[in-house]
């Protein structure tokens, strides 16, 4: 209020002063006698009125100077915004709140991964590499120079199927061999994503896929353990008392299983199939859209209306199995996105099933990002 003072009192002598000037013409006017009189009064009227217009204006113009000067160097300014000076506000103490609200504010954006772009993942996947491999086991490895699983299982530049390998290794996927109708359907499927995580994420990866058999899962551990397996197929699952022990077990100890229905029943079996195969505490639910697979905070895409449709065999909806901890153990795409993944190797044009890509290339950093083999933990 303080800031308007200045222009109220200009205006006040301004009106004083033409009101003035209006007065003194009508006393003249009433005295005025003869022409010569009468020019007489009109010059000095004139003059008598443009020295109170002046008056006026000049007195005016202070105010507004003065008004001016007081809004810049003066006014307070509140707490809370940033940059302001001002201590005080509306004649009182700022509240606390608003300063503790800025520091969390600003707390939290030091805290926030920097990971929301595709080179800020390729840096979060290297960290994560170089803290699992120690230097004592990177010099044992570099030395020995015998790469792939004990008892001469696998070989070359990685181990197989391992999501590390020996040092420097490349990315690899699994399939999943079991008993049962398509196992194996859609073999570029998995190739051709490895190739879109790579574009996407910078890490090098394996040119094929690596299948394993459900009874070898057991002998894949620590290092070696299987960041995610990727299950397919078109009918009925037929598995031994062993061989569900050994899913099991891989499950519960820290894996990941993406599950694509490739036709068929094998929703409807795999559904069946799951529930009695793990413990009664792990879930299975409907993933909503703002789980990390779909809108993680540092994962390369942001994916809307979750998981995509490339062909209808059952539900139109991704489901998963979680923990009681909540990770992520199953994922269940109902929408044959093997079949999204294979078709760009046989000229699908890329576009049409971009979102197929997109979600593979989340499922993949969400496994190397939060599957670890919890059987080494002490």
């Amino acid at each position: 209020m303080r800031e308007f003072i200045p222009h109220i009192v200009a205006s006040v002598m301004m009106a004083a002063g033409a009101a003035a000037a209006l007065a003194s013409r009508r006393a003249m006017a009433g005295r005025a006698a003869g022409i010569d009189a009468q020019l007489h009064r009109e010059t000095h009227r004139r003059r008598r009125l443009l020295g109170f217009v002046g008056v006026g204006l000049f007195l005016h113009g202070a105010g507004i100077l003065v008004s001016v000067l007081h809004w810049s160097c003066v006014h307070e300014t509140p707490m809370g915004i940033l940059g302001g000076s001002g201590e005080n506000i509306a004649h009182g103490q700022t509240p606390i709140q608003i300063r503790q609200v800025v520091l969390q504010r600003q707390q939290k954006q030091k805290q926030r991964p920097q990971a929301m772009t595709r080179e800020g993942l390729y840096r979060i996947l290297h960290t994560r590499r170089e803290i699992e491999l120690d230097n004592t086991q990177q010099e044992e490895q570099i030395k020995s120079d015998q790469p792939g699983l004990p008892n001469a299982v696998g070989g070359g530049a990685t181990a197989a199927g391992s999501p590390h390998g020996t040092v420097r290794g490349k990315l690899w996927l699994y399939r999943l061999r079991y008993d049962g109708e398509s196992w194996d359907a859609n073999p570029r499927a998995l190739p051709a994503l490895l190739q879109d995580v790579q574009t996407t994420t910078k890490i090098e990866v394996a040119s094929r896929q690596e299948v394993v058999h459900v009874r070898e899962l057991p002998r894949h551990s620590g290092k070696y353990f299987p960041r995610m397996i990727f299950m397919t197929g078109t009918g009925n699952i037929r598995m031994n008392d062993e061989e569900r022990r050994n899913l099991r077990e891989y499950l519960v100890n820290g894996g990941l299983l993406l599950a694509d229905s490739s036709g068929g029943a094998f929703e409807q079996h795999f559904t069946r199939f799951i529930r009695d195969l793990l413990p009664a505490e792990y879930r299975m639910r409907v993933i909503e859209f703002d789980h990390d697979v779909f809108r993680g905070q540092g994962y390369p895409y942001r994916i809307v209306r979750g998981a995509p449709t490339y062909r209808e065999h059952g539900s139109l909806e991704a489901r998963g199995v979680f923990a009681p901890d909540g990770r992520l153990v199953v994922f269940i795409s109902p929408g044959d996105i093997g079949s999204a993944w294979a078709s760009v190797a046989y000229g699908r044009p890329r576009r049409t099933v971009e979102t197929a890509f997109q979600l593979g290339t989340n499922l993949v950093s969400y496994a190397v990002l939060n599957v670890r083999d919890l059987r080494d933990k002490p």
